[in-house]
């Protein structure tokens, strides 16, 4: 059924028409303040402005002014909106597939929470956003209004990105905690966060939203998060993120369909606006032309213009067959000053200035005012307002996808390398955003410079798959000509962020790859460090003992030649580390007890890096006492789950995690299940609470054993 709310209530919000013609004395007018950015909302007009006005058949894009057949969302919603008004916030995930109506539900829901007096904050990213750690949040901070929010959006965007507190892992989840400590204490009354399209999202968004969403049920916070379920892989930290949510019960989901044949009939009505229904040809042939997507329905009766009255006609007519084939059907009967623009802003791949647009097609500011209104009326663009300055973005994003497929080869080179320099001036521009246009420009070596500046910044914040994802990109563009040293300490720390993601391949390539960039650039103790990296990885793998014993002894012998110095110090105390775990896995404890020995006399003092002396010193007396184990004395089993706790309070989130698992994996070995269901639990507990997947993975697995 057509939506029983009242029509004032829930016109549709995404409804745009040509310049001058109005919808049963409808028109679009600029979105309300702190309503969802890139939307205009239809308001009754009672004088409407005259116009230019433009053929309709070409240029003006149909929409229905009333939700349809989503009554049950929309009731949910509100219920939602009251729950959070009275304190008792939540988190709601809307999924359906591009096109659905997922944005125009949201559009609703942010309007009924205005009229309860809530605040709202919007987040909005595109494709190119994927690996811009903290995309999502960034992108809420910046439209944080100050008479609304006070100093939060700015202190978002001030936080400090990195701690010397703990390790890398500990680092994450202390930037973490204090960006929604911050969201905590601004939540004094109801407030509606919209973060759109987290398929798109980074790994540390996610983990805002997911402990944002921990602590709503406390607060008068109302979570609401689009995507779209079809986009991340099988095995993605989406879905993983997704899981979690739902499973925890911190979140619900809602899941948007297509529309029936009665519901499509409906939309038709409403778009044809004839004041009598579709007739049934002209329903019949709608629907089996879009099967019941929204997006579909309004692009193809706007490509089809007066046939979409007569259902023979639309049978008879060369229909658009998808959502991409009516844009560019509607696209093409536009001015070509307008599909010129329009093809420069697709290939922006982002929300755009009017002036950064203009130097991309070497043009003059307002030599596009013309072509930028012409797409705004016809539904391609809808301007919006994120700063004093106009922005404009694609009115979805399926649009841009279209029309970008449609740039011929050597114009979207020409565009892309055009981007990357005229692009740095937009807010929220990185050197992802660069690396991206260089790299389908053809500019490796500025492709190269700007990923490899955007995985280093990620890997400071231990954004891990958005580094590995760069450094790939990283090396993927890497110079001939760059010099052997520097070449391979990118190559090393792609292996790094390989190895972080339990990529094993791509970390195992990339090591060989440093390794003998390493020798060429005459660099022996790296060329050695990245065969014991490489024993490591196949450990990692279970392969043969044998594989990594050789390589440990060939590392060995390398370094017979190493000078002495602070750093081959280090190298040698792992070396001996990856040695006595060697030893201690075949119970050749004596050996591994040599080893600890000579790690111990090597290992940083706490006069010079207490932080590191730390960790050693846990890891030293935790092999220790896997060693004590083995030899018999079953209490130092109690000793291993001790180390691994104080590993855990001290933020040391690598070495806790680990020795968990190999606490776990021990006291099973020796048959002392409880220890091992004590680890077990602790450990698994522990590898959620810091994202650390393998040691999760290998933990679950001895579940299994202590449950036998």
């Amino acid at each position: 059924m057509v939506s029983s709310f009242d029509p004032a209530n829930r016109v549709e919000c995404l409804a745009t028409v040509a310049i001058g013609e109005t919808t049963d004395g409808l028109s679009a007018t600029p979105t309300d303040a702190g309503a969802p950015t890139g939307r205009s909302v239809i308001r009754p007009m009672d004088n409407p402005a005259p116009g230019p006005r433009l053929p309709a058949m070409s240029t003006r894009t149909l929409q229905s002014p009333v939700l349809v057949g989503r009554d049950d969302v929309l009731y949910e919603l509100d219920r939602h909106v009251e729950e959070a008004a009275a304190g008792r916030g939540t988190t709601v995930l809307i999924a359906g597939e591009a096109g659905i109506g997922k944005s125009r539900i949201v559009a609703s829901a942010v309007r009924q929470a205005q009229k309860s007096a809530f605040r709202i904050g919007n987040a909005r990213i595109a494709p190119q956003d994927q690996l811009v750690s903290l995309a999502s949040v960034l992108d809420l901070a910046r439209g944080l209004a100050p008479e609304q929010f006070g100093s939060l959006g700015h202190d978002l965007l001030s936080v400090e990105r990195t701690s010397g507190r703990g390790d890398s892992l500990a680092a994450r989840r202390i930037l973490v905690h204090d960006i929604v400590d911050r969201v905590r204490q601004a939540v004094d009354k109801p407030v509606l966060f919209v973060f759109e399209d987290l398929h798109w999202a980074d790994e540390l968004s996610l983990e805002v939203v997911g402990e944002l969403a921990r602590h709503a049920a406390n607060l008068p916070l109302l979570i609401i998060a689009t995507y779209r379920p079809e986009e991340p892989p099988v095995g993605s930290i989406h879905r993983e993120w997704r899981s979690r949510l739902l499973t925890q019960r911190v979140g619900r989901e809602i899941t948007l369909g297509r529309l029936d044949a009665v519901a499509t009939a409906q939309m038709a009505t409403l778009i044809l606006a004839t004041g009598l229904p579709a007739p049934r040809d002209v329903a019949d042939a709608v629907f089996e032309r879009t099967n019941g997507i929204p997006l579909h329905v309004e692009e193809l009766l706007a490509a089809l213009g007066e046939a979409a009255h007569d259902g023979r006609a639309i049978r008879l007519a060369s229909v658009p067959s998808t959502i991409e084939d009516a844009v560019l059907a509607r696209l093409a009967r536009l001015t070509p000053a307008a599909q010129a623009t329009a093809r420069a802003g697709a290939v922006m791949g982002r929300s755009f200035l009017p002036d950064t647009l203009a130097g991309i097609l070497g043009r003059a500011p307002a030599a596009l005012d013309d072509p930028l209104d012409e797409l705004v009326a016809a539904g391609v663009l809808a301007p919006f307002q994120a700063t004093s300055h106009g922005y404009f973005d694609f009115r979805h994003q399926l649009l841009r996808d279209a029309i970008y497929a449609s740039v011929p080869t050597a114009e979207l080179r020409r565009y892309h390398a055009r981007a990357a320099e005229f692009g740095a001036g937009l807010v929220g521009a990185s050197e992802v955003h660069k690396s991206v246009h260089y790299e389908r420009a053809g500019l490796h070596a500025e492709a190269f410079r700007a990923a490899k500046a955007g995985a280093e910044a990620a890997a400071a914040v231990t954004s891990r798959f958005e580094s590995f994802e760069l450094y790939r990109r990283a090396v993927a563009n890497i110079p001939v000509d760059l010099p052997a040293d520097e070449a391979a300490d990118v190559w090393a720390a792609y292996a790094v962020a390989g190895f972080a993601v339990d990529d094993v391949p791509a970390a195992e390539q990339a090591t060989h790859e440093a390794r003998q960039r390493y020798l060429e650039a005459r660099r022996p103790l790296e060329a050695a460090l990245m065969l014991v990296d490489l024993s490591s990885l196949s450990r990692r793998d279970v392969r043969p003992r044998t594989e990594r014993k050789r390589l440990l002894d060939a590392a060995e012998a390398e370094m017979a030649f190493v000078p002495d110095s602070a750093e081959r110090n280090e190298v040698y105390a792992y070396l001996r580390s990856m040695q006595a775990v060697l030893d201690l896995d075949v119970a050749n404890l004596s050996e591994a007890r040599r080893r600890i020995a000579d790690i111990q006399a090597v290992a940083p003092s706490p006069d010079v890096d207490p932080r590191s002396a730390a960790m050693w010193r846990l890891d030293i007396e935790h092999m220790a006492a896997w060693a004590d184990v083995l030899a018999g004395d079953v209490d130092a089993l109690d000793r291993m789950l001790a180390l691994s706790r104080e590993a855990r309070d001290a933020d040391f989130e690598g070495t806790g995690v680990t020795n968990y698992r190999m606490t776990a994996d021990v006291a099973a070995r020796i048959m002392e299940y409880p220890t091992s269901a004590a680890g077990v639990t602790e450990g698994i507990r522990y590898a959620d609470a810091v994202e650390q997947s393998y040691c999760r993975h290998v933990m679950s697995a001895t579940t299994a054993i202590v449950a036998w």
